[in-house]
């Protein structure tokens, strides 16, 4: 192989080597490397596209089943928004702070009607101190509780 025709091959190569299977079968096969690579990239632009509203569905019916800790619960929910605006869908803290709050339990029904009483809003790194504390007497009212019984 002459070293012009190595370079010709190379994007194919490297298309061939490293791209799975199931994505090479999905794929017309195109004459030119950058025309496939760009069907390549709207097919993957799809493909987030679909799992940013799969990720949107999750986040907004995940609850706090109080398996782990409440902090726990919201770094996921945190994660899933960053996952979903990685995709290009973007929304703001007050947002966020709403559906953490409604994936909440009834016993943070005390924290729920405080903070709609407030005139301001919360971010999700003050929820998150907020919501710690509230776990924190939550847990102590149920150990006394328990201790009175």
């Amino acid at each position: 192989m002459r070293s012009g025709s190595l370079q010709t091959e190379s994007p194919w190569l490297l298309l061939k080597v490293f791209l799975p299977e199931f994505i090479k079968d999905s794929i017309d096969k195109k004459d030119i490397a950058s025309k496939y690579l760009a069907t390549i990239k709207a097919k993957v632009d799809d493909s987030k596209k679909s799992q940013a509203y799969d990720l949107m569905g999750k986040l907004t019916k995940d609850r706090f089943d109080r398996v782990g800790s409440a902090r726990e619960h919201i770094l996921e929910l945190v994660s899933l928004r960053n996952k979903i605006k990685s995709a290009g869908i973007n929304f703001d803290d007050d947002f966020m702070v709403t559906i953490t709050l409604n994936s909440l339990p009834e016993s943070y029904k005390t924290l729920k009607t405080t903070y709609n009483a407030l005139n301001n809003n919360w971010d999700i790194d003050e929820l998150i101190n907020v919501l710690t504390q509230e776990e924190g007497t939550i847990n102590r009212t149920k150990v006394e509780s328990a201790n009175l019984t």
